[in-house]
C-alpha cells in the first residue's frame, strides 16, 4: 500500500500544504515549458506544454490533435537537442498526450489570485479534473489520491454548511 506523503493535521489533510505543492508543481512545469518552447517550431510553441517530467521520461501535452500528429514526427530530434539543456541531460524518452491541461493551469492561477473561493463546489470540481490529468507513476498517483481526497473534503464541508 502506498504512503500519503501529504500532512495532515486535526481536521484531516493540511490543505494548504497541497496548494501549495500543487503551485511548486504547476511553476516547475511552465519553467520546463518554457525550456521547450525555445527548441520547438513556432507553430508548437505556444500549444504544447510539460505534463511531467519523471524517471527520465518527459510527457509532453497538447490540445490540438493535428498538433499532435505533426509533433510525434519531430520528437527524436527534440530529444536529442533537450539532452544538451542541462535540465534533461538524463532525459531517455518523450511521450505526448492530447489533454485539456492548459486549462487546468488557467484555473489554478484564478484559485491563487481567489477569484475562485477554495471552498466551493467548483474548486472541488477543479481539483478532481485536474486530479484525473495526472500520469500514472507512483508520486503522481499519490498527489492524485490526495486531490481527491481534498476534493472530497471540500464537497463535505460545503454540504453540512448548506444543511
Amino acid at each position: 500500500m502506498m504512503k500519503n506523503k501529504y500532512p495532515k493535521t486535526s481536521g484531516g489533510f493540511d490543505d494548504a500544504y497541497i496548494l501549495q505543492s500543487l503551485h511548486n508543481k504547476n511553476q516547475q512545469l511552465k519553467r520546463w515549458s518554457k525550456i521547450i518552447a525555445n527548441f520547438l517550431p513556432l507553430e508548437f510553441q505556444d500549444s504544447v506544454f510539460v505534463l511531467s517530467y519523471q524517471n527520465q521520461q518527459l510527457l509532453l501535452g497538447t490540445q490540438e490533435q493535428l498538433l499532435a500528429s505533426k509533433l510525434r514526427y519531430l520528437l527524436p530530434q527534440l530529444q536529442d537537442n533537450l539532452q544538451r539543456h542541462p535540465a534533461f541531460t538524463q532525459l531517455a524518452s518523450i511521450k505526448l498526450k492530447v489533454t485539456p491541461a492548459s486549462q487546468v493551469n488557467s484555473v489554478l492561477s484564478s484559485l491563487q489570485s481567489n477569484t475562485i473561493h477554495f471552498y466551493s463546489d467548483e474548486s472541488a470540481q477543479i481539483l478532481s479534473e485536474f486530479s484525473d490529468s495526472l500520469g500514472e507513476d507512483p508520486e503522481e498517483q499519490a498527489l492524485r489520491n490526495a486531490l481527491n481526497k481534498l476534493a472530497g473534503h471540500i464537497k463535505s464541508k460545503n454540504k453540512k454548511s448548506n444543511d
